[in-house]
């Protein structure tokens, strides 16, 4: 396996890795979550790398609200919260 970036630049995995492996991971997203987690268990390193990389090309482009919705996160901010958390990490708008 060539090396993962350990950043993405873009939502496509085929862009970051070989083409068997960006297959190999795409599967239901409750069995790349047991997968990733069995692979943090057995400290294989690769395969942890390949499995966030997935998951972060998974959140590539989208909101907190699309993250949220791909995942089935509840938003437990209160809007002030969101809108103070937006505030203090505007930069991350900006790159």
């Amino acid at each position: 396996m060539t090396p993962i970036p350990a950043q993405i630049k873009s939502a496509d995995l085929n862009d970051h890795v070989q083409a068997w492996y960006a297959e190999f991971v795409n599967i239901e997203q409750s069995d790349l979550f047991e997968m990733t987690i069995a692979e943090n268990f057995m400290n294989i390193e690769p395969l942890i790398r390949l499995t966030c990389a997935k998951t972060a090309s998974l959140m590539w482009g989208k909101t907190a609200e699309e993250i949220r919705d791909v995942f089935g996160l509840e938003n437990d901010f209160t809007p002030e919260e969101e809108a103070e958390l937006i505030i203090e990490n505007k930069y991350v708008e900006e790159s």
